[in-house]
């Protein structure tokens, strides 16, 4: 469990949204309860200049690289005796269950303290507003994570979503670009105006960048969630996650060859694996089974 008593450490990827990482590192250093600088966690930011390309958070954009720094990062992470992961991008959210696969690390899923925090606090609003990135609204990421017989997700119209929404984060005025006022404010509130025209109850940011401006935009009567808190929160109270330990069956064939091809068929069978990657590894001397991807079959 992640409680200071045991001088937790957070590692916070930051370069892919430095200004989104930087304000969830002050808002998690504010939600923790410590009344001593030794009561707080360890934090290790990692920000490093990154390359978005000529279209960052388009739809057609690619991930790759993005998904080698991470991957890279959480690597150094795993080295420095890092407990867990914080990801400030939503777009890195979208591979998350690939780089799960690959890490040893627990990951703070900023996807499951809003969908907490909206359970709880807005349980009656169904009509969600989403402000994110073209490239997160095709992945669906949303729609993922949230009950659509309970929730629907409204977006941005094709046009505010280009001009006013894309334009505010990844413009030259852009609040990327450090512009935190002016412009890039009023192209937010036009995407946000078009969300609450069209129902939506409240609106929750797909962009770590926009919380950074969130007060502004209450002030205007805009009715957002600032899902950086809300991420700073989850993780103070994050409990982690408790892999299950992999242990090995040795399989003796010879005797019967043709019982232990019956027998391995349906451990491919009864195993949850979508490709050929999360398989178990078969061995000569055994064959490594987590727990958790076994169901009982009779043989």
């Amino acid at each position: 469990m992640l409680h200071r008593t045991g001088k937790s450490c957070f590692g916070i990827i930051g370069g892919l949204g430095a200004l989104g990482g930087a304000d969830i590192f002050f808002k998690l250093v504010k939600s923790t309860p410590a009344y001593s600088g030794k009561e707080q966690f360890d934090l290790v930011f990692e920000q490093h200049p990154f390359e978005e390309g000529d279209a960052p958070g388009a739809a057609n954009a690619s991930p790759n690289a993005r998904k080698l720094y991470v991957f890279d990062t959480i690597k150094g992470f795993e080295k420095r005796k890092v407990d867990a992961v914080i990801l400030p991008c939503f777009i890195r959210h979208t591979f998350i269950d690939e780089l799960k696969a690959e890490i040893k690390l627990p990951i703070v899923n900023i996807m499951e303290a809003l969908r907490a925090h909206l359970q709880r606090r807005y349980a009656k609003a169904r009509r969600l507003g989403v402000l994110t990135s073209s490239y997160v609204r095709k992945k669906r990421l949303f729609e993922t994570y949230f009950d659509l017989q309970c929730h629907e997700m409204v977006y941005p119209r094709s046009e505010v979503q280009r001009n006013c929404l894309m334009e505010a984060i990844y413009g030259p005025h852009g609040i990327k670009a450090g512009q935190l006022q002016g412009e890039s404010l009023d192209l937010l509130e036009k995407a946000c105006r078009d969300l609450i025209d069209q129902g939506a109850e409240v609106i929750v940011p797909g962009f770590t960048e926009i919380p950074i401006v969130v007060d502004t935009l209450r002030e205007r009567g805009i009715p957002i969630v600032d899902s950086n808190q809300v991420y700073a929160q989850y993780a103070v109270a994050y409990e982690g996650e408790a892999p299950a330990k992999a242990f090995k069956v040795g399989v003796v064939g010879g005797v019967g060859p043709g019982a232990t091809v019956d027998f391995m068929n349906k451990i491919i069978r009864n195993t949850r694996a979508k490709r050929d990657q999360e398989h178990d590894r078969g061995r000569d001397t055994g064959y490594p089974i987590p727990p958790a991807q076994i169901r009982t079959c009779p043989i």
